[in-house]
């Protein structure tokens, strides 16, 4: 059995030789990516020319599924049949798209939240911006979209230098036009659940720009704050004016569970239990149903009404 090192080389080989016939300017060759939560994720690039932005194929769960009998030449052939889709329906824009800025609308521009703690290594060449509690928003730019899905690329140092625009622009730009490129949603966990069940039948109420709640619409435990796209949706949280929303709709202070990247639990305190359920509510989530990628952080987080400040209150638990 190979190791992994020779899995890779031997499947970067085996793409090579498939592609090669054509396209003979074709270079395959092996990575290590750091992702977020500095998850470092192993694999290989294909490039057919210099200077133009080009797909990785990440190995590590081929290589699991290698070690459990799968033949590694049948992996190599559906990377390659992957890699044509890509070719076809999403090729990436060229390095000159991104060396002037105006061929990007502001409604490209896209926001996620992360926790620094945790992207340490990830965020060296990112640009971001302290939100507080030690939280980051990045932004994306989601370029290309077709039936095989969106692709976005992470703004990163260099990508800014091309863009000519400086960092606070970047986000100035993006939070401006956050709410009209990715709606924030905030509806009950009872509403997701008929959505999801009943499908298109059960619309669910965005309580943050409905003209009328009913009484019972606000008495649920839990909410979700997420957007329509819900790529990165837990980004809503600090989309301007989200926090102050959410207060005035419950007319309380909430909590906030800030398990996953893609939404964000809020939890009245009128209806709320020990800070501690929550604590531990957050942390088995994080431990049993996220993955890696998914995870936001531990943290337990208070909207205070009075103040308008939005705090940890994780530390505060003995």
């Amino acid at each position: 059995m190979m190791t992994f090192e020779q899995f890779i080389e031997y499947v970067a080989a085996e793409i090579q030789s498939i592609l090669s016939d054509d396209i003979p300017d074709i270079k395959v060759e092996s990575t290590t990516v750091v992702k977020v939560n500095d998850q470092k994720l192993h694999g290989i690039f294909i490039m057919e020319d210099e200077g133009k932005a080009c797909p990785n194929f990440y190995l590590d769960a081929a290589y699991e599924a290698y070690c459990d009998g799968h033949d590694p030449d049948d992996i190599a052939y559906d990377i390659c049949k992957q890699y044509w889709v890509i070719r076809h329906d999403m090729t990436p824009p060229t390095a000159q798209v991104y060396e002037e800025h105006n061929q990007f609308k502001d409604s490209e521009f896209n926001l996620r939240l992360l926790d620094s703690t945790r992207n340490t290594e990830y965020l060296q060449d990112i640009p971001h911006l302290e939100v507080g509690n030690g939280f980051v928003l990045i932004c994306d730019v989601r370029v290309i979209s077709s039936d095989n899905g969106i692709y976005s690329s992470v703004i990163n140092d260099s990508m800014l230098d091309s863009l000519e625009m400086s960092a606070d622009e970047l986000f100035e730009r993006a939070l401006s036009n956050a709410w009209d490129n990715d709606t924030p949603l905030l509806y009950s966990m009872e509403e997701k659940l008929l959505n999801y069940y009943k499908y298109d039948e059960y619309r669910m109420t965005n309580l943050l720009t409905a003209s009328k709640l009913r009484p019972q619409q606000l008495q649920y435990p839990m909410y979700l704050l997420s957007t329509d796209s819900g790529i990165y949706g837990a980004a809503a949280l600090f989309f301007p004016g989200v926090q102050e929303r959410i207060a005035q709709v419950f007319k309380d202070d909430y909590y906030v569970l800030t398990s996953s990247t893609e939404d964000v639990i809020i939890v009245p305190l009128t209806n709320a239990g020990p800070v501690s359920m929550y604590t531990d509510m957050v942390n088995d989530m994080n431990n049993t149903v996220m993955e890696p990628h998914e995870i936001l952080s531990d943290k337990v987080l208070r909207y205070y009404r009075k103040s308008g400040k939005l705090r940890d209150v994780t530390a505060r638990i003995a």
